[in-house]
Parts: C-alpha cells; sequence; structure tokens
C-alpha cells in the first residue's frame, strides 16, 4: 500500500513538472510571437555578447550571410560613421550588464542605407550570472524620415516667422498668454517690456480693449481684421494693421489667436496729408467751376428759369458739369446742360473753354445744331477733352418752340401738370471731340405750364441700376409736381436723387419755364 502510495505522488510530482514546462513552453512561444509580431530581428547572443545563432532577420536587412553575421560580425554592416558609437555602447551594456538601447544606420541589401533602432537586455541566472542576451531591431527609416521632415518644416516654419516682415505673436488660452513672439513684434512696442508667458491685458494695457476681440476670434473662430488701429503710448500715438487668426489645440478645441501685426503710423501720415492737399485742390476747383456758373440766373421776359449744382462727395474729386443760360438775339433764350469727361482742374478747365466758345457761336444767331458742329471741331482740334456731352437749346418765348441739339447727353423731360412727362429725344449726335460732324437738331412746343428740365448724369445715376431707371424715377419725382414754384421743383428732385447718401459725381440741373401749349416735335 504504501509503495502504491509513493507511485501515486511520483506521477503527481511528474504531471505537475510537465505541466509546469508546458506553460512555460507556451509562455516563451507567446513572448516571441509577440517579439516577432513588433520587431523585425529578434536576436540572442552569449554572455559575452558574440552573436552565436542565424539572424535571418538581419540576414534580409544588411544582405549579410550567416558566417558574416555571426561572431561581431554583424557590426561590418554598421554604417562607418555610426560604428564605433554602437560597438562602444553594446560593450557598455555588456560590461555593466544593463539594457543596451541604440540607433544607428546599416548598410541595406540594395545598397542604400536604412535606420535601425536596437534594445537588448540579459537573462540572468539563479546565481546572478548571464546566461545569454536577447534583444530586438526595428527598421524605423520611415520614422526618422517623418521626424526628420517635421523638424525641417519646424526650421522653416521658425525662419518664416523669424524673417517675416511683420510682428508675429501667438497667445494661448482664456487668458491670452504670449507663447510666442519673433523680434519684429518687439519692435513695434514703443520700449523694451516682457511679453513670453504674460496675458495680454498685463502685458500690453494700452490695447487691453482688444480682449473681447481675442476672444471672440478663439472661441468663434473668427479671423478679424483692424486697418489703422490707433494705439496711445505714453510717446504718443501710433497706427497699426492687426489680423487675428484662431488656432485649435490636438483636440480640435479652442486653443490661442495667431497675432500679426504691421505699422501704418507713417502711412497714416502720408495719407492724411495727402487728403488735405487734395481737400485743398477740391476747395480750389469748385471755387473756379462755381465762378464759371451763373451766380444767379438772368431775369429774361416771360422766362422762369431755376437751378442746382452740387459737387461729388468729399471723398471724390470734382467734376466738369456746368449749366448756363442766356440772352440771344430776338428775345429767344439760350439753355445749356453739359458734362466734360475728368475730374479737377482739368475738367473745369475743358468746362470754361467750351462754355466761352458755345457762348460766342450762339451769339452769332447760328441754330443749335450749327452750335454744337463748330463745337465738335473746336474741341477736336485744340483736344481739349477725350469726352464732352452736352444739350444746346433755344427757347423762343412766343412761340413756346424749343431748338436743340444733343451731343451725347440725356435727353431733356418735359413735364405739365395733367400731362405725362415726356423725353426730348430727337437732335441726337456723338459727343464732342468725337469728330463725327454731326450736329442735327430737333424742334419742340412746351405745353401751358410746361416745364423744360436739363440735368446731369450725376442726378439719375444709382449703384446696379441702368440709366433708364433713373430717367424714369425722375420723371414720376418731376411729373408729381403741382406747376407752382420752380424751386419747389428742383428742390424735390435733388432731395429725391442724393438724400443722405455721398456723392459719387456731380450734379447738375436747369429748370426753365413758360405758360401754355401743348408739346410737339418735329
Amino acid at each position: 500500500m504504501a509503495a502504491r502510495h509513493a507511485r501515486a505522488v511520483g506521477w503527481g510530482l511528474m504531471s505537475s513538472v510537465d505541466d509546469a514546462l508546458l506553460a512555460l513552453r507556451h509562455s516563451e512561444e507567446r513572448y516571441r510571437s509577440l517579439v516577432e509580431a513588433t520587431a523585425q530581428v529578434v536576436w540572442t547572443t552569449t554572455p559575452d555578447g558574440r552573436v552565436h545563432e542565424d539572424l535571418p532577420g538581419w540576414r534580409e536587412i544588411t544582405g549579410q550571410s550567416t558566417d558574416e553575421v555571426l561572431g561581431h560580425g554583424w557590426l561590418d554592416a554598421v554604417h562607418p560613421d555610426d560604428r564605433a558609437r554602437v560597438r562602444a555602447a553594446w560593450q557598455r551594456a555588456v560590461r555593466a550588464q544593463s539594457v543596451y538601447a541604440v540607433q544607428y544606420r546599416v548598410r541595406a541589401a540594395d545598397g542604400g542605407f536604412c535606420h535601425i533602432s536596437a534594445r537588448g537586455a540579459p537573462v540572468f541566472e539563479l546565481d546572478g550570472t548571464v546566461r545569454e542576451w536577447v534583444g530586438t531591431c526595428t527598421d524605423v527609416t520611415a520614422r526618422v524620415a517623418l521626424e526628420r521632415a517635421l523638424a525641417e518644416e519646424r526650421l522653416l516654419l521658425q525662419q518664416v516667422i523669424e524673417q517675416a516682415p511683420a510682428g508675429v505673436a501667438v497667445t494661448w488660452g482664456p487668458d491670452h498668454v504670449y507663447r510666442l513672439v519673433n523680434q519684429w513684434a518687439f519692435g513695434l512696442l514703443p520700449d523694451d517690456r516682457p511679453l513670453l508667458g504674460r496675458p495680454h491685458a498685463e502685458a500690453i494695457p494700452e490695447t487691453a480693449d482688444m480682449v473681447p476681440v481675442l476672444d471672440r476670434v478663439r472661441v468663434e473662430g473668427e479671423q478679424v481684421r483692424i486697418r489703422d488701429l490707433p494705439v496711445e503710448w505714453a510717446a504718443g500715438r501710433r497706427f497699426y494693421d492687426l489680423t487675428f487668426v484662431p488656432l485649435r489645440d490636438p483636440a480640435e478645441q479652442p486653443g490661442g489667436v495667431l497675432i500679426a501685426a504691421v505699422e501704418t503710423t507713417a502711412e497714416v501720415a502720408r495719407r492724411r496729408a495727402l487728403e488735405e492737399e487734395l481737400a485743398g485742390e477740391r476747395r480750389v476747383v469748385e471755387t473756379l467751376q462755381r465762378s464759371l456758373l451763373p451766380g444767379r440766373l438772368p431775369d429774361l421776359p416771360g422766362v422762369q428759369a431755376a437751378a442746382r449744382y452740387l459737387p461729388a462727395g468729399p471723398h471724390v474729386q470734382v467734376g466738369g458739369d456746368w449749366y448756363d443760360l442766356f440772352a440771344l438775339p430776338d428775345r429767344r433764350v439760350g439753355l445749356v446742360i453739359g458734362d466734360v469727361a475728368g475730374r479737377g482742374v482739368p475738367a473745369a478747365s475743358v468746362m470754361s473753354q467750351t462754355r466761352a466758345a458755345l457762348r460766342a457761336y450762339a451769339v452769332e444767331g447760328a441754330d443749335p445744331g450749327a452750335v454744337v458742329r463748330r463745337l465738335d471741331a473746336l474741341v477736336c482740334h485744340l483736344e481739349l477733352a477725350d469726352l464732352t456731352t452736352l444739350v444746346y437749346a433755344v427757347l423762343d418765348p412766343a412761340s413756346r418752340r424749343v431748338a436743340y441739339a444733343n451731343a451725347g447727353h440725356l435727353p431733356p423731360l418735359v413735364v405739365a401738370p395733367g400731362l405725362a412727362p415726356a423725353l426730348l429725344v430727337g437732335g441726337r449726335g456723338a459727343p464732342l471731340g468725337a469728330g463725327s460732324g454731326a450736329g442735327s437738331q430737333a424742334i419742340a412746343e412746351l405745353p401751358p405750364r410746361g416745364t423744360l428740365l436739363l440735368y446731369t448724369d450725376g442726378l439719375i445715376e444709382e449703384p446696379g441700376a441702368s440709366l433708364e431707371v433713373g430717367i424714369e424715377r425722375l420723371a414720376a419725382i418731376a411729373g408729381a409736381w403741382d406747376g407752382s414754384d420752380l424751386s419747389v421743383l428742383c428742390d424735390a428732385v435733388m432731395a429725391d436723387a442724393t438724400g443722405e447718401r455721398e456723392r459719387p459725381d456731380d450734379v447738375a440741373l436747369l429748370a426753365v419755364s413758360l405758360s401754355s401749349g401743348e408739346i410737339r416735335l418735329r
């Protein structure tokens, strides 16, 4: 019985040992599978660091033979510039019985070089001596190339930031703490003050009112640009163009703000000086132009007249619009509305010469068509302007007839209480200076209480709308007039056309009225 018991115990011990060995073998297999899955080369060496087994993975990378790999022959595949460093690292690890970790280049089978990351560690016996070394080698060429590319990009970005002809800074977090500031940005400040690591409101209190802008850019992801921002430094006011761009953190959450800044103090000063110069020139031209317009319309028998003139807005040079009203022989009346292309002194000069020449030709008694022909020849001969448009009309109060010639200008408008507004579209020809030689004329007859309106394009032009739309609006406003005071009519037309907006062009308006009749075109 005792013998049977001993045999049972023995079999039990043998079974336990077998199970333990099997578990150990499975564990080793799992470990080896894990290593082989995560590394390209798994290696072992003797305690003194010599390779004593074939390394197929290493041979696949380097093209070495089995005999060439054994011992320390594997070092022959290491790049000559790295070989001494790798040998020294391996010898130190063997002597110290410590972890071996090194990265180096090896000659690949195709003749090129690849980057290898090697790690190894000693395996100890129970008595503390080294039984062997085990380790792995992994090809990290792609990772090294990526790291190198990223490093080059960082260097390039740093150079761009430092060399950029603008101040560049990055603030981070809800307090807008300065993380990056290039040298140019420091040069935009009036003094040598620290910025890095400080919140914006603390670092630059003179622009603390920009914190809400920084908040909006950072949180809402909105890019903002501010032009000519005035900043009151202790030494005086300076101006800056600023651009704020939102930055996200790695989790795509609000991170910080990229700030680009350029000082515009000199540009602002030059622009203001130029604006003052242009304003002075404008005042001179406007005075000259107004001096060429009738100071007051003449009192002519049987004729009522009113006129209005407004120069373009303050940011636009004065143009060459004009009107005129004068007596002719046989109690007739001459009416003119004109527009010279161009602006400033040249346009005013052309306008004055054209106005004087027209009056001289008109008082000789020539009809409107002949006057326009002579003016066209004069403008072409003297090369006065690229383009001048006008309407010249002769009104006979006795017969109520209007003879007129139109040199590329807008058609006159006739309005009378109880009648639909009518455009005088006859007598049309090319603008002065075209050299066409044309100078046709037409004749119309004013209706009872009829009024003739002559105007320039500044009265009817609207952004995005055709001239026809503007003429229809003018006809609607003038057609609603009750036929009383001409000044009321002119004020209503001007108020509707100009409103509160800045005028992009000069506006000239001439209204002439007689007593009754009906309009007839010939």
